[in-house]
């Protein structure tokens, strides 16, 4: 979906996220099990598209990502999420190839969670994209 792809943008093109977490560990979809961390798992929660009238070569389209944090301590998930956020906040208007009247906003975070078995902390926050895409 596109909207993970304009939040992983974002977030790969964000000096002090990618100095917490190397673009290689910020990934789209579910983090690979044995994944170094920290890491940034971000996943489509759901997209609505709303056909334009008079414009037929475009689609206007809202989707809600999760972007989750996944970290060895909390006081780093901590830290992850306060760099997403921040992240998201500067760049709200990028541009991404292949899309137009892209906006980006931070929606809700999520709860704290832990993964005890694999030791693994988890945050996360919710991200609201707009775009038009070609149909």
């Amino acid at each position: 979906m596109s909207g993970v792809i304009i939040t992983r943008h974002v977030l790969m093109n964000d000096t002090a996220v990618v100095t917490l977490v190397p673009s290689a560990r910020i990934v789209g979809g579910v983090l690979p099990q044995g994944a170094a961390l920290p890491a940034i798992s971000i996943e489509s929660i759901t997209c609505l598209e709303r056909h334009v009238l008079g414009d037929s070569n475009y689609v206007h389209v809202i989707e809600r990502v999760q972007v989750t944090a996944l970290a060895k301590s909390y006081d780093e998930q901590l830290a992850v999420q306060n760099v997403i956020r921040a992240a998201i906040r500067a760049n709200r208007f990028p541009a991404v190839a292949g899309l137009l009247k892209v906006t980006v906003h931070t929606g809700p975070a999520g709860p704290d969670f832990m993964n005890e078995e694999a030791s693994i902390y988890m945050g996360t926050q919710d991200v609201r994209t707009t775009f038009s895409e070609p149909r």
